[in-house]
């Protein structure tokens, strides 16, 4: 009796220890992404931070964190309240600020964190090409980006906000044609989180048997993952979102006995097919497609008995709108279709595998990013994974099927991925093999290996029986997963030493948690933590964007009072500057070029020697010289095209202004301030 006694004060007080040093770890991290609002205000939230996460976690532990029927009435309101409040002062996750940096030599300063300069797609291309599109109304055309006629639809990843009907299917673009930049921006960030966290949530239910604390680790993997919050300027949220809305409205339209209720699921899974196919951008898109079918077939196999034929056309007749719909919206955009097939990139790229082994071993790492890491050739969105816990699913879910003989398809299925995009990672494949799976375009294997992974320990976790291993057992496998994550990804990547005091410590925690068994509850807490550590701090927020309007490029060229319906202006200067005239919707003949446009640079390139520099998706960094030469980057420079370009090939080329730094006394100066010259070409 005493032995159990003090056998439970020791894992109390280990319990304890291990939730407030993960507790400590997050708030440094609020304190280190805060620092810029103030040391002061940093460490007022960092000490907030720490009371929320270790109160949160040690009143769930101890069974005190129930939430009563007159509670969640008051929680719901607070939800509404916060999400109004976010819209309202117009709050979102863009690293805009990052401009001040660039043009001005400003810090850049957010109400949380701060801009993150890798994410350079977002603030320095897609951004601006989302006010330039709110500067011409939101048109089906935009005649601003590269001073051309740019189908938004199909810009990667995930198309610009129009009034087109592509529309139908980009929900999250819908607040900028009804509210604006700002207030639309603001809805898309918080929407992009909070529909992933529910749905993912929902799903979560489905298989782990309905264990709440388990569904909301599960979405709080997913939504939280480093992977998912370093690219959420783009479209993974949809990516991950749509599929899972699918295979709910196949498991409720199961459920429901009238027909009419199931044919409102059919609608409501046919619009999440068309959502998903909108994204366009294959790389994220065929495996998860892959793993939807699987999936989908799962259920058929599964309710063989409940579906019928009446069943099979109330969920499928109302897919047949939405590939109506599709084909409109790509009939309408199918130039721009052939142009990005027949571009240099990405129109041939080609991959087959087998340069990608350190994806597989950065989930654990990942919880470093939002502090710091640089290594050459590579970046943080690069590097980023799932916190899946690899391989800890495989062991626990093999395991599980040799002591107990049960059959669980699904876990199979999640094998059978990891397997086969492991195999994509570590071997090159014939040519014609990964072009007759449409595995040439799955640029990214870690997305779905490290998903997989994550759903399969959660699905195993979720089993009453999954942990079979004794308290030594479980430590000694959790050292060895500890030190094949670690050892291998430091082999790989080669990382500062000094990341295994953090790393080491957490990794065998974690492991030895999911081996031992010894409390869902704590490797609940425990997982959810260390999804707080690794993704909350990724992205600002910042408010509105009043400052990036008032830019000094932007500034001189509305001083001169140029038309933005008639001016055709030309940066001089090195990306992604001339990106920033698309701030106020100006025509830039060498802003980013979002997919090949071939015939329009014949006027300089008859001959099509250059066809390699501008047929493909790029950004330009012009120099007015005296002779013509477009160059591709040199391996290992940022990829930016060099534009060498002559005043007449400005002409022909129809730019009427230039915007440059340097001096031309042969042209007409029509402004300049103290940096930026504007000068007439006409």
């Amino acid at each position: 009796m005493i032995q159990d006694l003090q056998k439970r004060k020791l894992y109390r007080i280990l319990e304890k220890t291990s939730v407030a040093v993960l507790s400590l770890w997050a708030a440094a991290y609020c304190f280190y992404v805060t620092r810029a609002q103030g040391t002061v205000f940093a460490a007022l939230t960092g000490v907030l931070f720490f009371c929320v996460l270790y109160w949160l976690s040690s009143h769930y532990l101890d069974g005190r964190l129930l939430i009563r029927l007159k509670h969640r009435k008051i929680l719901r309101v607070g939800i509404v309240v916060f999400a109004l409040a976010w819209i309202i002062l117009g709050l979102n996750s863009s690293s805009i600020s990052l401009w001040k940096l660039f043009l001005l030599g400003e810090q850049p300063t957010a109400l949380w964190g701060s801009g993150r300069a890798i994410r350079s797609d977002e603030w320095a291309i897609w951004t601006p090409m989302v006010f330039s599109q709110n500067a011409l109304g939101y048109p089906s055309l935009n005649t601003s980006i590269n001073a051309a006629n740019v189908d938004p639809t199909l810009i990667a990843i995930g198309g610009l906000p129009a009034r087109n009907l592509a529309a139908v299917f980009k929900p999250f673009y819908w607040g900028f044609l009804i509210f604006g930049v700002e207030t639309g921006y603001s809805m898309m960030s918080l929407f992009r989180f909070s529909g992933l966290l529910i749905v993912s949530y929902l799903c979560a239910l489905q298989y782990t048997k309905g264990s709440r604390p388990l569904s909301v680790t599960a979405a709080c993997l997913i939504t939280l993952s480093p992977y998912v919050q370093w690219w959420y300027s783009q479209s993974i949220c949809e990516v991950l979102l749509f599929p899972q809305m699918i295979v709910l409205c196949w498991i409720t339209a199961l459920k429901e006995k009238m027909p009419w209720q199931q044919i409102l699921w059919g609608i409501a899974a046919a619009w999440s097919y068309g959502c998903f196919i909108m994204i366009v951008y294959p790389a994220w898109q065929i495996p998860a497609a892959y793993l939807l079918l699987a999936v989908l077939v799962l259920i058929v196999i599964r309710h063989r008995k409940e579906i019928n034929i009446g069943f099979t056309v109330r969920i499928l007749a109302p897919l047949s709108l939405t590939l109506i719909l599709l084909f409109f919206i790509f009939r309408g955009s199918w130039d721009t279709l052939m142009s990005v097939k027949n571009s240099v990139y990405p129109g041939q790229r080609l991959y087959t595998g087998g340069n990608r082994p350190q994806n597989l071993f950065t989930g654990l790492f990942s919880l470093i990013f939002p502090f710091r890491f640089e290594i050459e050739g590579t970046n943080a969105c690069e590097l980023s994974d799932f916190l899946s816990f690899a391989p800890a699913g495989i062991i626990l879910a093999v395991t599980r099927r040799i002591t107990t003989k049960e059959k669980d398809p699904l876990a199979a299925i999640l094998i059978g991925f990891i397997a086969v995009f492991s195999l994509l990672s570590f071997v090159r494949l014939p040519a014609w093999l990964t072009q007759a799976t449409l595995l040439s375009q799955c640029t990214r294997p870690a997305f779905i290996i490290g998903l997989c992974d994550l759903l399969l320990l959660i699905r195993t976790l979720a089993h009453g029986d999954s942990a079979r291993f004794s308290l030594r057992t479980g430590l000694l496998l959790a050292l060895a997963c500890a030190a094949l994550s670690t050892g291998v990804m430091y082999l790989t990547i080669y990382p500062p030493k000094v990341y295994l005091l953090l790393l080491i410590p957490a990794a065998v925690w974690a492991f030895w948690l999911i081996f031992s068994g010894i409390s869902r509850k704590l490797t609940a807490v425990t997982f959810c933590l260390l999804a707080v550590i690794g993704g909350l701090f990724v992205n600002p927020v910042q408010k509105g964007f009043s400052d990036i309007r008032k830019l000094p490029t932007v500034s001189l060229v509305q001083s001169a009072g140029l038309d933005p319906e008639t001016a055709v202006i030309a940066v001089e200067a090195d990306w992604p500057v001339p990106n920033s005239l698309l701030l106020a919707g100006y025509k830039v003949l060498d802003s980013t070029q979002p997919y090949a446009d071939p015939d329009r640079w014949a006027a300089i390139d008859p001959d099509r020697k250059w066809m390699n520099v501008y047929n493909r998706l790029c950004n330009y960094s012009l120099t007015v010289s005296d002779e013509t030469d477009l160059q591709l980057p040199k391996k290992g420079e940022v990829n930016v095209q060099k534009l060498l370009l002559t005043i007449e090939d400005l002409k022909k080329l129809e730019v009427n202004t230039l915007l440059t730094q340097e001096e031309y006394p042969e042209l007409q100066l029509i402004a300049d301030d103290d940096i930026w010259k504007l000068y007439d070409l006409e």
